[in-house]
């Protein structure tokens, strides 16, 4: 049976990002729109979906000349699938590309591949392609399949040079070459990172498919944080039209137990950083510092006139550099060029601007976190890349990540997280133009890396012509040390919009820190009630939202029948696991222990109830502790309940 698809780009989302091969029922990896469960990178990799001219959508279309490339349903003439590509390239002065751009990471190997079948002439060939922020080409590897009129299949494998930030498959019919070529299951496909079956002192949480090796009937539920319903700080002073948190809390510095940073607004000095401190998290005081003179008085908490992201620094050996700050300043007298200027203080309120030049270039939002258990500084710095994708814009507003161990000498920026296809698709699914990240902070925890992309879905120009729309957190998840590869398949806001006229509702920034206890997980949030456009009254207030302890995602079943989880192999060197989970009333959550050859070994009791540290008991089998040190699999029976992490101690 023959089939032909025209669908507008919006509805690539609901067909050509359905992944493909086992589903979570029959036994496999959890689903992740993005990513087709072998590992395939591409959207509308079998040219199945196309536009109302009959062009794939998800891949980018140009050509020179009257010939073209279309999306084609008979049966003889596709390798597998509804349809195929044709190109047909009759005269050979004319060229055809047809393109699909992912993100990539320099470093990391990737393998193109994609079926041929030549009718007529030359064939098409096979291109795989990485670029740089700029747009330019900065490496490539292509073949091109002999003449055959049965299918044959082509692969090219190439890792990607410094500087990546994505990769291209480009079907090719380039000068010299005529012909007409169909072209069918084309592929991307990243080398796996590299695995470490020892589990740490840390918890396991499911935001990533890393220890994940099968699942069946459960899926992965992203938990949207609890907002405290007042903001903790409003727009009070006479310097205060705005306050939001491009900024920072710290906590176990010397003084207050609370210490903010903020950004404040003001329609004749711009912007401002703010001084803020408190006893409990809640209820803030905004001393008079008498610092920073604003209308002939100095009364007042401000400490700069730029904002900033602060950290607090317990091992520094020198003491006038236990807190310091990373600014965006533009180039003036002062400021040699436009970039991320380094700031240093004895205590948080004193600053002093190191150097004249930036310490890391281009310029606009920055997040600057801590890493104690590496010791070093890492560094989200928002960098504006030439937007080579469908969508319309001159630029892409991506995050890029450096580390540094003093804070003066830091790795080049490397792309971290940018909107991909998934987002774009979205997006347009709601009435928008793409999607893009206008800030991420980062967040070591429990042995792992978090980070909350602020998610910017444009809508228009704008009323300031920076882009209007919306603005809203989302989850990533990076298990690196050097900050490599982030992985994002839950793409639900972690914490989302207010309710229409809330204030709230339009915009959302994250600190750069995250306040956890025994129970729970708490961020510090400017909310706008205008979206990036701009806008008449518009207003930001600082608030706070709160996770259970791990409650970011979980894995949830809510079915008629059980769901499992099974872990790849692990090690490890405590005798007791602990989960955290909620389970609904009548349900359970119970673990098995399987051994070497995939036999059950150990059995435990059914869990119950809702518990942040709930200890398995054995109803049969061998003890945890004897088990120590050997590879060793975790099947968790999840029967209507959310499992959120768990650990060994």
């Amino acid at each position: 049976m023959q089939r032909t698809i025209a669908i507008s780009a919006a509805g690539l989302t609901a067909l050509a990002l359905v992944p493909l091969g086992s589903s979570p029922a029959a036994g496999g990896p959890l689903p992740d729109p993005a990513v087709a469960v072998d590992g395939n990178l591409l959207a509308n990799s079998s040219f199945d979906v196309g536009d109302q001219d009959q062009h794939p959508v998800g891949w980018t279309m140009t050509k020179t000349g009257a010939n073209d490339a279309v999306l084609i349903s008979t049966e003889a003439n596709r390798h597998d699938g509804w349809e195929a590509l044709r190109v047909t390239d009759a005269t050979a002065a004319d060229n055809i590309y047809v393109r699909h751009y992912v993100t990539a990471y320099a470093g990391v190997s990737y393998t193109a591949k994609a079926w041929f079948k030549g009718t007529s002439g030359t064939e098409a060939s096979l291109y795989l392609e990485f670029y740089d922020a700029t747009g330019a080409r900065i490496g490539v590897s292509s073949t091109t399949p002999a003449f055959s009129t049965a299918w044959q299949e082509k692969s090219l494998t190439l890792s990607a040079p410094a500087g990546t930030v994505h990769a291209a498959v480009l079907i090719y019919s380039g000068t010299s070459v005529s012909g007409v070529t169909y072209v069918d299951q084309a592929s991307l496909v990243a080398a796996a990172p590299a695995y470490t079956a020892a589990l740490g002192p840390t918890r396991e949480l499911f935001t990533d498919d890393y220890r994940i090796e099968s699942a069946v009937d459960v899926g992965r539920k992203v938990h949207p944080a609890v907002k405290r319903g007042a903001p903790v700080i409003v727009p009070d002073k006479p310097w205060e039209t705005s306050d939001y948190i491009y900024g920072s809390v710290v906590t176990g510095s010397p003084g207050a137990a609370y210490k903010m940073w903020y950004t404040c607004y003001n329609a004749t000095l711009a912007y401002l950083l703010c001084y803020a401190t408190s006893t409990d998290g809640v209820t803030w005081t905004k001393p008079n510092l008498g610092r920073y003179t604003f209308e002939g008085s100095t009364a007042n908490n401000i400490v700069g006139d730029k904002g900033g992201t602060v950290v607090y620094d317990p091992a520094a050996t020198d003491a006038n550099r236990r807190y310091k700050m990373l600014t965006f300043i533009a180039a003036d007298a002062t400021h040699a060029t436009l970039g991320y200027y380094a700031f240093f203080s004895p205590d948080g309120i004193a600053w002093t601007q190191y150097g004249t030049t930036p310490v890391l270039p281009y310029g606009d939002v920055s997040n600057v976190v801590y890493d104690a258990p590496q010791g070093r500084f890492i560094a989200t710095t928002k960098q504006r890349t030439v937007d080579i994708s469908a969508s319309p814009g001159t630029n892409d507003r991506m995050a890029f990540v450096s580390t540094s161990t003093d804070f003066v000498t830091w790795t080049a920026p490397r792309l971290a997280v940018e909107g991909d296809y998934r987002d774009d698709e979205a997006a347009r699914g709601a009435g928008g133009l793409e999607a893009q990240v206008y800030g991420m902070p980062v967040y070591p925890y429990e042995g792992v890396y978090l980070a909350l992309p602020w998610m910017f879905t444009i809508t228009d120009a704008g009323a300031n012509g920076a882009g209007g729309g919306p603005i809203v957190p989302q989850l990533a998840t990076s298990r690196d040390q050097d900050l490599l590869r982030w992985s994002r398949p839950a793409r639900d806001p972690v914490l989302p919009l207010g309710d229409q006229g809330a204030w709230d509702d339009s915009m959302i920034f994250t600190s750069s820190t995250l306040q956890t206890t025994a129970s729970t997980v708490s961020v510090y949030y400017g909310g706008f009630n205008v979206d990036h456009g701009g806008g008449p009254g518009q207003s930001a207030r600082i608030g706070l939202a709160t996770w259970r302890r791990d409650g970011f995602v979980s894995l949830r079943n809510a079915g008629d029948e059980p769901g499992t989880v099974t872990t790849r192999p692990v090690t490890y060197t405590g005798s007791t696991l602990h989960l955290n989970t909620d389970v609904f009333t009548g349900g359970s959550v119970k673990v098995e222990v399987l051994n070497a050859s995939g036999t059950v070994v150990a059995t435990s009791n059914p869990v119950t109830g809702d518990q942040l540290d709930a200890t398995a008991t054995w109803a049969s089998g061998v003890s945890l502790a004897s088990l120590a040190g050997q590879q060793v699999r975790f099947r968790f029976t999840v029967d209507g309940a959310d499992l959120y992490s768990y650990w060994i101690a």
